[in-house]
């Protein structure tokens, strides 16, 4: 046995072979006391917490994990080892409860992990922060582990794009991220055109969703569109995001948006209406379902935001005065308008359809 004395002043135990000479390239950190093993090696880089030992006859080219205690495992360098080197049987025999995942720089190291035997349920806080989330197998992860997953733990701005993909949404609890300081950030972070909405369908989990957040530009597929429950989406958390609501209301297919869910006069008032595609709403059920007296015609500012809409499907008996006030009329296709509606019209606004289009104040005669 023999003694090696540190730069920083701390005296190392080792015994007479499997440690590199004094001025050699080793540049672990080791507490005071602590002693190697006869027969073991250690890597460049291997760090040891306060009062680890590795067991005797450890050999860090032909490891065999099955000698570790659980303290072994809690206190070994997982992040020192080239995993693409061991042997799977090896690997096999690691207990990853009690890997400590915050020494694994390199996310590539964490694609061995069996993520399967990971039991998160007994990480704290700084575990979970320091977990390399870019490394992690949601596949891998059992159902019932996610059902008791705390999601607010979980940091989506370090995955790979390909992870979104991997998640089981029925199983995220998307009330654990609503509860963050930076939820919105985390929200943001998500690749939503990935989440499948089919598995989202409680309204308490819709609901603590910051749409105002989600990036609808993802959502490619109308298919996905038509599988969000609309009952749930909050369009006034959009609206709230200012100058790029516009490209979001946009981005939404309408043509998959079930209006008839959408009972609140606050949530349709805070829908962008000139960003609404009307032309591809064929769906009658959908039209009638629009409530068109909460409508901002205001917000149709073209012609071809009015020859987008169907005339013959608004239900003008929702209309109030200022809405047809609002209404250009130039820019509607009146032939569109049944004689009956025509007659609503002009109950409602003492004026005829040649009236409002010509701009003609006179009422008609009582």
């Amino acid at each position: 046995m023999a003694t090696v004395t540190l730069p920083d002043g701390t005296v190392v135990t080792i015994p007479d072979d499997g440690f590199p000479p004094p001025g050699g390239d080793f540049t672990g950190q080791f507490p005071p006391g602590f002693e190697l093993p006869d027969g073991s090696e250690l890597p460049d880089g291997f760090e040891a917490p306060d009062g680890f030992e590795l067991p005797d006859g450890f050999n860090f080219e032909q490891p065999d994990f099955s000698t570790f205690s659980p303290d072994d495992f809690a206190g070994f360098d997982f992040g020192a080892i080239d995993f693409g080197d061991l042997p799977p049987e090896q690997i096999g025999k690691i207990d990853f409860s009690m890997v400590d995942f915050s020494r694994f720089n390199d996310p590539t190291q964490m694609q061995f992990v069996d993520w399967g035997k990971v039991d998160f349920a007994d990480f704290d806080a700084s575990q979970f922060e320091e977990l390399n989330w870019a490394g992690v197998d949601f596949r891998d992860i059992a159902a019932k582990t996610l059902k008791n997953f705390d999601w607010g733990k979980v940091d989506f701005s370090e995955f790979d794009p390909s992870q979104f993909s991997q998640v089981n949404w029925s199983m995220v609890d998307f009330t654990d991220i609503a509860s963050l300081e930076d939820a919105f950030d985390q929200f943001a972070a998500i690749d939503w055109g990935t989440v499948d909405f089919s598995a989202v369908k409680k309204l308490p989990q819709l609901q603590a969703i910051d749409w105002g957040a989600v990036d609808f530009t993802q959502i490619e597929s109308p298919a996905d569109f038509r599988k969000i429950n609309w009952a749930g989406v909050d369009f006034t958390e959009i609206a709230r995001i200012g100058e790029a609501a516009a490209e979001q209301f946009a981005a939404i297919d309408w043509s998959a948006v079930t209006f008839s869910k959408i009972k609140s006069a606050a949530q349709l008032d805070a829908i962008d209406w000139g960003e609404v595609s009307f032309e591809s709403i064929i769906n009658p059920k959908e039209l009638k379902g629009i409530d068109w007296g909460e409508v901002d015609y205001e917000e149709l500012d073209d012609a071809t935001d009015y020859s987008d809409v169907n005339w013959a499907m608004v239900q003008w008996k929702e209309c109030d005065r200022d809405d047809f006030d609002t209404i250009d009329w130039t820019l509607v296709d009146t032939e569109e308008i049944t004689a009956k509606d025509v007659a609503l019209i002009g109950k409602v606004t003492g004026q005829t359809i040649d009236q409002l289009v010509a701009g003609d104040t006179g009422l008609l005669p009582t």
